[in-house]
């Protein structure tokens, strides 16, 4: 009877203390959007007429450029340097519709393959009509 009491009590301690322990057990995985040493985080978004459809947050080395950024996070077709269509939305140059795009609500004064970004930039592609 001294040995199942005994059994009983050192379970009991073993359940309890199993119970009570921590895990220490460090998680080094990080998600998409987690920023890295040597990476930027931006945002990227798409507008078509004055309607936004789509944003990410996303990480670009310092070199990428906005032509490369926009292709590594949307299907783009481009001709003679110009973006054409970005997942599916062409633009029309017969209703005069062309695909710009902004950092930080400023209009680029450069083409899209010559312009680095800085951390934390807001880009913009707007699918607008030209009058």
């Amino acid at each position: 009877m001294k040995k199942l009491i005994l059994g009983f009590v050192l379970s009991s301690f073993l359940m309890v203390g199993t119970a009570c322990s921590t895990n220490t057990e460090k998680t080094t995985s990080q998600s998409s959007t987690e920023q890295k040493q040597g990476e930027l985080l931006l945002t990227l978004s798409l507008v078509e007429y004055e309607k936004e459809f789509a944003t990410k947050e996303v990480t670009a080395k310092d070199s990428d450029t906005v032509l490369d950024i926009l292709k590594a996070n949307f299907d783009v077709k481009e001709d003679g340097g110009f973006v054409t269509s970005i997942d599916g939305k062409e633009q029309d140059p017969k209703a005069n519709k062309y695909w710009m795009y902004y950092i930080n609500d400023k209009e680029a004064d450069k083409g899209a393959s010559e312009m680095t970004v800085s951390d934390s930039d807001k880009i913009e592609w707007r699918l607008n009509e030209f009058k």
